[in-house]
Parts: structure tokens; sequence; C-alpha cells
């Protein structure tokens, strides 16, 4: 019994050995969950907003171009008059390209799933060893389990890259728009001052 409990003894002193930090790891870990946590809840927010600035953009351009005026124009212009208007026309479809490609990536980031979140059954299933019930056994579990949220595995994303990615595509989505709407600004005074 005695050589049992020496061995017992021996196995937790080891496994203190190996993790002495265990609790600072946990610390940082953890605040490193809670930061890429907020990064979501701000790439979310930063979306959304996104895409109801666009909409909102856009139903107010969308009246500022000329669309009646456009047939009898063309049936009463020159070739100089048409050619300004084409190119404007060329420029108003290209801005709504622009705009819907950027509304897409938008609402494509908003709706990502696949966020992974603490599996406290993960966490439960520790070996029934004794030796892994010790806290630092645990901690160093609850560590290793939050970095493997955080930075995934071989099979699967962790909440880093699903982030850094999200914010990438939201990164994206904001230039297409700011470009979309510099040349439906340009294109609708275009049409404006040459049909009207």
């Amino acid at each position: 019994m005695k050589k049992n409990k020496k061995k017992k003894e021996e196995r937790i002193k080891d496994v203190k050995q190996k993790y002495p930090f265990a609790d600072e790891m946990l610390t940082t870990i953890r605040q490193e969950y809670e930061t890429e946590n907020d990064r979501k809840k701000t790439l979310d927010t930063k979306a959304s907003t996104f895409i109801t600035v666009n909409i909102a953009l856009l139903t107010i351009f969308i009246p500022l171009i000329p669309f009646m005026e456009l047939q009898s124009f063309f049936d009463k212009s020159s070739g100089v008059e048409k050619s300004v208007a084409i190119i404007g026309l060329i420029m108003l479809g290209v801005s709504i390209v622009l705009l819907l490609v950027s509304f897409v990536i938008l609402v494509y980031v908003a709706g990502i799933s696949g966020y992974r979140r603490v599996q406290l059954d993960d966490i439960l299933k520790l070996s029934s060893n004794e030796e892994q019930r010790d806290i630092s056994c645990v901690k160093q579990t609850l560590v290793a389990h939050y970095h493997q949220i955080l930075r995934g595995t071989i099979d699967d994303e962790g909440n880093y890259k699903i982030n850094t990615g999200r914010a990438d595509k939201i990164q994206l989505g904001i230039i297409l728009m700011v470009i979309g709407y510099v040349i439906l600004f340009i294109s609708t005074n275009v049409l404006r001052i040459t049909v009207v």
C-alpha cells in the first residue's frame, strides 16, 4: 500500500514539475480566448453596419439616376453625347456589380459559423488516473483545450484563423463598397449632366 502511495506521490510531483506555470498559462490563454470572442463580436457588428450603410446609400443614389430620361435622350442626341452617356451607363453597371459583390461578401461574413467554443464534455473526459485529476493537470488540460480552440488543429481552423479570414473579407467588402460608390457617384453625375 505504501509503495502505491509513494508511486502516486512521485507521479503527482512529476506532473507538477512538467507544468509549473499552469496557473499563468491558463490565465493568459483565457484572456486570449476572450479577446478572440470580443474580436468576433466586433467583426459581426462591423459587417452588419456596412451592410446597413450599403443598403441605405443605394436607396439614396438610385432615385438620382435619370432612368426615365435615358430613352428619349438616346433618340435625340448626337454621337458625342451618346458616347458620354454610354460611358456613364457602363460605369453605372460596374459600380452596381461592385456594390453587389461587396454586399454578398459582407452578408457571407456576417453569416459565417463554425466558431469554436469551450466544450465542457471534452474537458471532463480527463483520464481516470488519479494523477490526471491533480489540479495542475486539469489546468494544463484546460490550457490545451483553449489553445486548440484558438489555434485549431490540422483538420479544423481555430477561432484566430476564422476571425482573421473574416476581418480580411470585411476589409475587401469595404474597399469594394467605397470604390463602387465613388464610381456610382461619378456615373450618376455624368448621366445627370449629359441626359438632363
